[in-house]
């Protein structure tokens, strides 16, 4: 009788469950609604336009490389939906959601893997696919899901992965399975926007500093490295050998070169944004914190500080 009834709870929960994740796309949709993009322009419209001079796949899917970027997974997205969808908006507004949904999932999916809570997991993953962060994945006809999107999608598998290979419990073999996918959507990331190639000289890091990787000998660790340096080769290569494009292109087509005195003021940039405090062009940062309000700057002080003593706190714990 006692295995009767949890094995209908189960069933129950996992319906629930199901219902769920079901309901989470119908969630977005609603949300996001009022927002719904009802006319073509700025980039959309440049984008549309330019498709259509094109003629042979190729040509197509390497549209990108007339803005100067080298996204052929971007391409390929684009002509799916230009295709499938021509002069319907609603219909890329539904592609976006999907892929707003995916990534709620794979967020999901990720938290999952240390709550070990399918139910709390999938809420974190709603609440991940109704933030305001991801507006423009959502808004953007062809450089929202198909751009945007889809990247994050990438990432996220890569980091499901990265995390499975951390605390899996397993054999070696199956942290190195786990490393190699990460390296595979990695790469897939890579070329649907070019930013993630940052990923490539992380792993290699965590590759020879991880503790938890020590289990896997190091000739594996050694060649699994290697395949991240030669993917970061191989783009450049591409990049340079055969569309003659810089190693890099950011926004408002601005060519970055390398530089350590950039590289450093970039990072806390990056730092001071996760306490609020944006700085650096309004074009990137929206508002700069120079820029606010007294009452909003003591806001964002407070925040700051509430963050600040919540990490000093935290180290405290685990030391």
């Amino acid at each position: 009788m006692k295995t009767r009834f949890t094995t209908e709870l189960k069933n129950k929960n996992n319906f629930l469950l199901l219902l769920f994740a079901l309901a989470t796309p119908i969630i977005i949709y609603l949300y996001f609604l009022n927002w719904k993009t009802d006319t073509a322009y700025g980039d959309d419209l440049v984008v549309f336009k330019e498709y259509w001079k094109l003629h042979t796949f190729s040509e197509r899917i390497n549209l990108p490389v007339q803005f100067g970027k080298y996204r052929p997974l971007h391409g390929m997205s684009i002509s799916f939906i230009i295709e499938l969808f021509q002069k319907n908006l609603t219909g890329y507004y539904f592609f976006n959601i999907a892929v707003q949904t995916i990534n709620a999932w794979l967020f999901a999916l990720i938290i999952n893997l240390f709550l070990r809570s399918p139910f709390f997991s999938l809420l974190l993953g709603l609440i991940v696919g109704l933030s305001r962060l991801f507006y423009f994945n959502i808004a953007q006809l062809l450089n929202g899901g198909a751009l945007e999107g889809l990247a994050m999608a990438f990432f996220l598998a890569f980091l499901y992965f990265l995390c499975k290979a951390f605390i899996s419990k397993g054999e070696p073999p199956q942290k190195s399975k786990a490393l190699l996918a990460s390296i595979v959507f990695a790469n897939l990331g890579t070329y649907t926007h070019e930013r993630y190639i940052i990923l490539f000289p992380f792993i290699v890091l965590v590759l020879f500093l991880s503790p938890s990787l020590k289990k896997i000998d190091l000739r594996t660790r050694t060649i699994l490295g290697l395949a991240a340096v030669i993917s970061i080769v191989l783009n450049v290569a591409i990049k340079k050998s055969v569309y003659s494009l810089p190693f890099f292109i950011g926004t408002g087509n601005t060519s970055i070169q390398f530089s350590i005195s950039s590289a450093i003021t970039f990072f806390f940039e990056a730092i001071l944004t996760l306490f609020q405090i944006n700085s650096g062009p309004p074009y990137l940062v929206g508002i700069p914190f120079s820029s606010l309000s007294p009452l909003s700057k003591a806001l964002v002080f407070l925040f700051a500080t509430g963050v600040i003593a919540i990490l000093i706190l935290y180290f405290l714990q685990v030391r």
